[in-house]
């Protein structure tokens, strides 16, 4: 991907546009387009060029499906809105997407920067591509745990509460791609993903594609957090408990240190994974 178009077509049909180190995608099908999160203000100029490249225009997108309510995540989908557009999102995400700078982030954003200089630059680019300028959007509180959405390539929604209350990826079954947003699976090495946990269909392998790492540490299951020995110590020495979301059945071979790798299934189908942002929040 050239600095310059900030577009690139990470698997077919499956357009990443990045800008200032958030990403958003746009979907290509047979049915038409969505567009998975908004990214930041100054997104809308990559996404029109994308279009362009599509032989498409905006009012061509049939939908835009938020990951969750994050000013990161809702960037171009006022504008688009406006447009004519249809906006998705989880219940418990409705009202931060509406005002996507009200919610408390995980570490204390002043204190983070002194402690975190190299993010510096990010949050920068951040500012200067319109983070500080996000307006917030009413998206429609239609997304449905373990439900299609009503968009072409009918992607399942899987709820993945813990970054927030209503995030929530999408996994494309026939494509083998999961929009993970800013959520990140944790396994446990010392057994492979238990079905029981949530999620939907088979245990599917899975690659990283693009993104960062973005979640918090208070990721839940949709019936209640689950604390296990496994975790890490947080900066006061506490533990914090490693946990499991519907997200972990469908990525047995996470793009991350921190992941274990069980062996794949023989036939299974390996599901790329695909995250948005920096986390900085």
């Amino acid at each position: 991907m050239s600095r310059g178009r900030q577009w690139t077509e990470v698997v077919p049909g499956f357009f990443s546009i990045s800008v200032a180190d958030v990403n958003c995608y746009l979907v290509q099908t047979a049915d038409g387009l969505t567009l998975f999160d908004a990214g930041l203000p100054r997104s809308r100029g990559v996404l029109r060029d994308l279009l362009g490249h599509l032989a498409a225009k905006e009012t061509d997108i049939d939908a835009v499906v938020l990951t969750h309510g994050h000013f990161d995540h809702v960037g171009v989908a006022c504008g688009l809105h406006e447009e004519g557009v249809s906006v998705f999102v989880h219940p418990r995400d409705a009202h931060l997407a509406r005002h996507p700078y009200s919610y408390r982030p995980a570490s204390p954003r002043v204190p983070y920067v002194l402690t975190h200089p190299r993010g510096i630059p990010t949050i920068t680019r951040m500012a200067l591509a319109g983070a500080l300028n996000v307006r917030g959007v009413e998206a429609q509180p239609r997304v449905r745990h373990e439900h299609p959405i009503d968009t072409p390539g009918t992607p399942i929604a899987l709820w993945t509460p813990g970054h927030t209350e209503g995030h929530c990826a999408y996994l494309f079954e026939e494509s083998g791609v999961l929009i993970a947003g800013d959520a990140r699976p944790v396994h446990r090495r010392d057994r492979a993903p238990d079905r029981r946990q949530g999620g939907h269909g088979r245990h599917h392998g899975g690659d990283g594609v693009a993104g960062h790492p973005g979640t918090d540490e208070r990721a839940s299951r949709p019936d209640g957090p689950r604390r296990t020995r496994a975790g890490r110590r947080g900066a006061r020495g506490r533990r914090r408990p490693a946990t499991r979301t519907p997200l972990t059945p469908h990525l047995s071979r996470a793009a991350s240190p921190r992941c274990s790798r069980p062996p794949r299934t023989p036939g299974a189908s390996r599901t790329r994974r695909i995250r948005s942002g920096p986390s900085t929040r």
